[in-house]
């Protein structure tokens, strides 16, 4: 009985050592790109900009002040053209 267990033990050892040693990758090889250069100043300031709005959202509908989003809206629109420019919008 002790001789099936240990027996059954080291089969599956081996198994899972020849899984291991077999295992390849399957990670997509990706293209290396340029990044960007990002002016922390500026993005500080646009951050600044859009958490001093108050964009508060409501589950009920007619308690939402709209105007706090729209200039979110605008603010995105001017500080970030290249992005608003390609993104679609819904």
């Amino acid at each position: 009985m002790l001789l099936t267990c240990l027996g059954i033990i080291f089969l599956f050892l081996a198994i899972l050592l020849i899984n291991t040693m077999l295992f390849s990758s399957r990670q997509l090889k990706a293209e290396k790109t340029e990044m960007e250069k990002v002016e922390t100043l500026n993005a500080g300031q646009r951050l600044s900009e859009s958490i001093k709005l108050k964009t508060i959202s409501s589950q009920d509908d007619s308690q939402i002040i709209s105007k706090p989003f729209l200039d979110l809206h605008n603010l995105l629109e001017t500080s970030y053209p290249k992005i608003h420019k390609t993104l679609k919008k819904k």
